[in-house]
């Protein structure tokens, strides 16, 4: 059986590679700055999602600790994706 928690967890961590990589790869000109701009705001979106997560009162304590994990892999990711995209187009 799939655990959805490590599925759910790697699927974040794969978002959030492609999300830069992709937005680094679209960008006619200054790729690393598009990149840097669009993983500052998906980290915003991650932020406030966790904010919603942590202070919605029905939700689970589990539920906010996923989602925490969940928006750690996504950055760790996306910083990665970061670095790759900054050595290629140097």
């Amino acid at each position: 059986m799939l655990d959805e928690k490590k599925f759910t967890q790697a699927g974040s961590a794969v978002f959030g590679y492609l999300y830069v990589l992709i937005s680094c790869a679209v960008a006619p000109r200054g790729k690393f700055i598009t990149g840097v701009v669009m993983a500052t705001l998906l980290f915003g979106f991650c932020a406030l999602f966790l904010v919603i997560a942590w202070l919605k009162p029905p939700v689970d304590i589990g539920v906010a600790m996923q989602a925490t994990i969940s928006v750690i892999a996504t950055g760790i990711a996306a910083i990665v994706a970061l670095m790759q995209a900054h050595n290629e187009h140097q």
